[in-house]
């Protein structure tokens, strides 16, 4: 979405997970739009996610384009937002019933790249031949622009080249006990990757590639599975067709918000997890 709002002069924001961080934003009318990663939407109206709005606002986007003799097929819409915006793929890992020892075990392993001088600027390959380089990592923390609050830890972020990312981040939100995210987002401008099957979403990143992470988070899951057989391993995939193209022409200040990864850029695909 940020780059649908960077062309038509669109402030955009990035919070933390939580709709509270929504809440000053929108008293402030600093953004109407908001949404988070597990692609839950909504805007002021009831200051939480909705379903139903969510869908009535993409009636609305085929209702005007039928009534401007456009095509009010949803693929056509994708095809036109792809050719001019690029495609994002994402994926989420998510690893639960994890002890807090565990989860501290692989998030300090995760941290410790962070003072790691020859991290930055390493380049990987992942097991389809695409070749990624290391631009940044960090610890995101957020400071609310309404009444400058700090929100720190709030996860590590691995910048790669090609708009690609690659967040950890330890939540308490599941059922029972630790739940370790990774959340996977790329970039593709190439249009003869936007019409790829969803199966074929690996070719843009395979982030088991990532073995000073990656391969020892692995490594603990395995072991505690072995162990307790607590561990329960989701690959969620998920699909969210951006509302970004109904506000391209309004006024709408549209806020892009959610869990540190945003999968509300564009049109999210899904990818291969082997």
């Amino acid at each position: 979405m940020h780059r649908v709002c960077k062309v038509k002069n669109i402030p955009v924001f990035e919070t933390p997970t939580g709709w509270k961080f929504f809440g000053n934003l929108l008293d402030a009318e600093m953004a109407s739009v908001c949404g988070e990663e597990s692609f839950g939407t909504g805007s002021n109206h009831i200051r939480e996610k909705d379903g139903i709005w969510s869908f009535l606002c993409w009636v609305s986007i085929l209702a005007s384009r039928q009534a401007e003799g456009k095509s009010a097929n949803v693929r056509d819409v994708l095809r036109q937002h792809w050719s001019k915006y690029g495609r994002d793929f994402f994926t989420r890992y998510d690893y639960e019933n994890c002890t807090e020892e565990q989860g501290k075990q692989v998030m300090e392993r995760v941290k410790s790249l962070l003072s790691d001088p020859e991290f930055v600027g390493r380049t990987y390959t992942t097991n389809c031949g695409t070749c990624f380089k290391v631009l940044g990592i960090d610890d995101f923390s957020y400071t609310d622009p309404v009444d400058h609050s700090v929100s720190k830890n709030q996860g590590i972020r691995i910048m790669l080249n090609n708009e690609t990312r690659i967040v950890y981040r330890m939540s308490g939100t599941g059922s029972s006990g630790s739940t370790i995210r990774i959340y996977v987002n790329t970039f593709s401008a190439d249009p003869n990757t936007h019409d790829l099957p969803a199966t074929l979403g690996a070719v843009v990143i395979d982030a088991w590639a990532f073995g000073n992470g990656l391969a020892f988070l692995k490594c603990i899951l395995v072991q505690a599975e072995a162990r307790d057989r607590m561990w329960l391993v989701k690959l969620r995939f998920r699909l969210l067709i951006k509302f970004a193209y109904h506000y391209q022409q309004c006024s709408a200040r549209v806020i892009l918000c959610g869990s540190i990864v945003f999968a509300i850029e564009s049109i999210v695909a899904f990818m291969q997890h082997e």
